[in-house]
C-alpha cells in the first residue's frame, strides 16, 4: 500500500513538472512569435521615417504613435521620437544629426512586454 502511495506521489509530481515545462514553453514561444512581428513592423518604421528625414529634413514626423498592426491584440503599440543631436553649417550648407528612437509594448500574460529601437540620420542639405 505504501508503495502505491510512493508510485502516485512521484508520478503526480512528474506530471505538474511536466505541466509547468509545457505552459512556461507557450509562453516563450507566444514572446518571441510576438517579437519577431514587431520587429518587422517597427524596423520598417524607422526605414520609412529615416527615409522622410534624409530627403527632407523635416523634423515634424505625421505620426508618433500608433498600434501594432501585427499583433492581434488591441492593446500592442508603438511610439516613434525623434531629437536632434547636432547641427552645423558647413559651406552654406546646414547639416542635421537626428536620432530615431522606436519602442514596441503588448500585453504578455501578466507583464508588458515590448523593446526599443534607434538608429541615426543624417541630413545634408541643399545649397
Amino acid at each position: 500500500m505504501i508503495e502505491v502511495l510512493v508510485a502516485t506521489c512521484v508520478l503526480a509530481l512528474g506530471a505538474v513538472l511536466i505541466y509547468e515545462a509545457f505552459f512556461s514553453i507557450l509562453d516563450s514561444h507566444s514572446y518571441y512569435s510576438n517579437y519577431l512581428l514587431a520587429s518587422l513592423e517597427l524596423d520598417e518604421l524607422l526605414w520609412e521615417t529615416s527615409s522622410q528625414l534624409k530627403i527632407t529634413g523635416n523634423k515634424e514626423l505625421p505620426l508618433s504613435s500608433g498600434r501594432l498592426q501585427s499583433i492581434k491584440n488591441r492593446q500592442a503599440s508603438w511610439f516613434l521620437s525623434c531629437q536632434v543631436i547636432d547641427s552645423l553649417k558647413e559651406e552654406g550648407i546646414p547639416c542635421l544629426l537626428y536620432r530615431l528612437q522606436a519602442q514596441a509594448d503588448w500585453p504578455q500574460g501578466k507583464r508588458t512586454a515590448g523593446f526599443s529601437r534607434s538608429t541615426y540620420v543624417l541630413y545634408m542639405g541643399k545649397e
